[in-house]
């Protein structure tokens, strides 16, 4: 298939319904529990495969190419390039001297765009925006306008970039949120809280198994055989 292994985005894969049904109504004493599955997609070659993945049998038990609209979630690796790669792009270092930012002060962050089956519009693309830390934990109140950067996620590339207009930034002053830095009367005093279960915890865990107190409910994590 020539899937790249770091564009793999797991996902759990519901048990079948028809398979859990029958389960519980076995009335034997032990019945073999329903076959566990896990739902892969993989990104390759601009198109999304899913895939369903038996774990008790450790082999795949179907593959196909989906040809609907919309993306996979976004992997950490699609987070990480994306967020990158503006530092290493040169036109979007000069648009931060011409404003006088400091480029390690920058925090980027990722929005993905929404695609619902137009034509042409059938790129794996993000908006990265900009936050501007300088003194201030609270990046979301110093937003860098003015700047777009749009992602191909499947190049890994940037396709769009535009320094259409330079706007104000928003002062360090006023944008603490972090209650432990606050003073009254921006900050209440709050008496501790806790949760303790005299009782202890309402499930046991017995292997790989974890079944709930006084339920016959399990769940299991059992690793698939190499």
């Amino acid at each position: 298939m020539g899937l790249p292994l770091y564009r793999l985005c797991w996902h759990l894969f519901n048990l079948n319904r028809k398979a859990v049904l029958s389960w519980l109504s076995n009335k034997s004493k032990n019945p073999p529990p329903p076959p566990r599955q896990a739902f892969a997609i993989a990104r390759a070659k601009q198109k999304t495969h899913e895939i369903i993945v038996s774990l008790t049998n450790n082999s795949i038990e179907s593959h196909r190419v989906y040809t609907g609209t919309g993306f996979p979630t976004l992997s950490s690796k699609d987070n990480d390039v994306a967020t990158t790669l503006p530092f290493t792009y040169k036109p979007f270092l000069e648009s931060l001297k011409k404003i006088k930012l400091d480029a390690k002060e920058v925090v980027l962050s990722v929005f993905p765009v929404e695609w619902f089956g137009e034509k042409g519009n059938e790129k794996r693309v993000v908006m990265v925006m900009g936050f501007y830390k300088d003194g201030s934990a609270n990046i979301w109140a110093r937003p860098i306008e003015g700047i777009t950067i749009r992602v191909d996620l499947d190049k890994m590339a940037i396709d769009e970039y535009s320094d259409y207009e330079v706007l104000p930034m928003p002062k360090v002053e006023g944008t603490e949120y972090q209650a432990k830095k606050l003073k009254p009367p921006f900050a209440a005093h709050v008496y501790p809280i806790s949760v303790v279960q005299p009782g202890g915890p309402s499930f046991k865990i017995n292997g790989h198994e974890i079944r709930l107190v006084n339920e016959n409910n399990t769940s299991t994590s059992t690793p698939p055989k190499p």
